[in-house]
């Protein structure tokens, strides 16, 4: 049996990681308002957010 919680806190968080720049959604926003208007940022929660640049 795979202990899903176990296996979840062993990997990196994906803010440490670069798995989320092949994102969709980061593809889309960086296509829309080119490369450099965002940036991603972890939060607290290890959530990787968009941050405008502007």
């Amino acid at each position: 049996m795979v202990n899903n919680m176990t296996d979840l806190t062993a990997q990196e968080p994906a803010w440490q990681t670069r798995d989320h720049l092949d994102d969709p959604v980061i593809g889309e926003l960086r296509n829309r308002f080119g490369p450099d208007a965002f940036t991603v940022q972890a939060t607290r929660t290890g959530v990787p957010v968009c941050v405008d640049q502007a």
